[in-house]
């Protein structure tokens, strides 16, 4: 698996719950005209199924200010992807196939 694939922006926390909630980009697909691209927003409970929801050509920061910053004002905690990644030691792995079979059943 290639982690660079996915350029993650931004991953919130929700202690309760257990819950996790961020965006990225695709860094496979290519960047069309004034520079925008498709913004895949991801959450989950940790360890569970990855749901992904694709935002068609929303800049980042529409993404910051619109859906980022009121996961924050929800009650979540920015974390890095390494802070992720200690959580939810198989995070990107799950990522990546949850992404593909999506991607290939054509609901991204």
């Amino acid at each position: 698996m290639d982690e660079s694939r996915f350029d993650i922006n931004w991953v919130g926390y929700l202690e309760t719950g257990d819950k996790v909630w961020g965006w990225f980009y695709d860094s496979q697909q290519a960047v069309e005209p004034m520079h925008r691209r498709n913004i895949y927003c991801f959450w989950a409970v940790r360890g569970k199924t990855i749901s992904i929801n694709k935002h068609t050509h929303m800049s980042s920061n529409a993404i910051n200010k619109n859906l980022s910053d009121a996961k924050v004002k929800n009650g979540y905690v920015s974390k890095s992807t390494s802070e992720l990644i200690e959580m939810w030691p198989s995070f990107m792995t799950d990522l990546e196939h949850r992404f593909i079979w999506l991607k290939l059943s054509e609901k991204i």
